[in-house]
Parts: C-alpha cells; sequence; structure tokens
C-alpha cells in the first residue's frame, strides 16, 4: 500500500468545496448586515428620507 495513493487530494473536488464555502459564508455575512440594519433602524430611516425627497418635488 502505497502512501501516495491513500494521500492523493481531487484539486476538481476541493476547488468546489471552497467555492461553496466562500459562497455560504458571503451569504450568511450578507444576511447578519440585513438583520442588524433592521435593528438599527436603518431601512425605517431610510424609507421615511426617500418619502420626503420624493413627496418634497
Amino acid at each position: 500500500m502505497s502512501s501516495n495513493s491513500s494521500n492523493t487530494v481531487d484539486n476538481k473536488k476541493l476547488e468546489e468545496f471552497v467555492v461553496k464555502a466562500i459562497g455560504d459564508l458571503g451569504s450568511r455575512l450578507g444576511s447578519m448586515m440585513v438583520i442588524r440594519g433592521d435593528r438599527l433602524g436603518l431601512y425605517k430611516a431610510q424609507s421615511i428620507r426617500t418619502h420626503d425627497i420624493r413627496g418634497s418635488s
């Protein structure tokens, strides 16, 4: 039994895994930013400001 055959890495599978992991991480960070913005009231303030700008013209 050769140690090379048991320790080989399929680079394509590894790349697919890394791309999926990075994508999942990005999705989680985006979700956290939306939740934080909502809790801080940023979206409500933004909608009020947009309404004020559009309503005054």
